[in-house]
């Protein structure tokens, strides 16, 4: 599932769109996109897209007139900016026709994801919500959001509602970076271990991002290249190991990564 890297990074190729205005949208698959092509473009055709935001792991389009798209990608969703001349992609849902012939289109393989008409975009993240971006969040914000939790710490950071934009799969690097058990009670963790949490969310989150959330391009001490059940720590002679929270699988290194309790 995108994560708040892959989202970052649709929403730098969709920063090629800012400026444009929107000739046509087409939606390919109207069991995707459930909204009425009429409603769409009442509000965005001939408008500019003058800006864009993202909270956790939606993505917003804002407009002339103060709508924006919401852009949710599901499992499988993606955000391409093109030619409008080039073969229309096999999953596409959603394509947004711009001027100079460009185009951005929304793809996704699976029926999961949406696109949306939000017409104020701070009171759609307050109606849904979301918590601070976890690239946003301070440092105070963070710690005081961890001691009013009751949970384990990896649901704790997979919480949407108290920090946006990471998943399961960032949510096990963070805690393997951070030598945290999953499955550690956040009332458990020490002062120490929050603020080195703190820190190692940011970190890998940023390199992500920069390494355009590709895991063959992230370093070789990361657990991500190597997350999977039975392959080598790439920080000991351990071996990973999955684990089952909250009904989610996940992966941690037994050794690196010791429960205090």
């Amino acid at each position: 599932m995108p994560e708040l890297p892959d989202v970052e990074n649709y929403k730098i190729e969709a920063e090629k769109a800012v400026g444009s205005a929107i000739r046509s949208i087409d939606i390919t698959d109207k069991k995707f996109v459930d909204l009425k092509k009429s409603d769409l473009d009442k509000y965005f055709i001939g408008k500019k897209i003058k800006d864009l935001k993202r909270q956790g792991k939606f993505l917003f389009l804002e407009t002339e007139g103060g709508n924006a798209i919401a852009i949710h990608f599901g499992m499988t969703g993606t955000l391409e900016f093109d030619d409008s001349n080039q073969e229309v992609p096999r999953y596409a849902k959603c394509i947004f026709q711009l001027e100079n012939d460009r185009r951005l289109v929304y793809s996704s393989r699976r029926k999961l994801g949406k696109v949306e008409i939000a017409t104020d975009t701070e009171q759609y993240i307050h109606d849904r919500e979301l918590g601070q971006d976890a690239l946003e969040i301070s440092k105070t914000g963070f710690i005081e959001a961890l001691k009013k939790s009751r949970s384990s710490i990896k649901g704790f950071l997979t919480n949407q509602s108290v920090i946006a934009g990471i998943g399961n799969v960032y949510a096990d690097e963070i805690l393997f970076q951070s030598r945290i058990h999953p499955r550690e009670q956040t009332k458990d963790l020490s002062d120490k271990q929050i603020g080195e949490l703190y820190g190692k969310m940011k970190k890998v989150l940023e390199k992500a991002i920069e390494k355009q959330a590709d895991v063959s391009r992230l370093p070789g001490s990361w657990l991500l290249p190597r997350r999977k059940e039975g392959e080598e720590c790439p920080q000991c002679s351990g071996r990973v190991e999955k684990i089952k929270i909250s009904g989610r699988n996940g992966y941690y290194c037994p050794d690196c990564q010791e429960k205090s309790t």
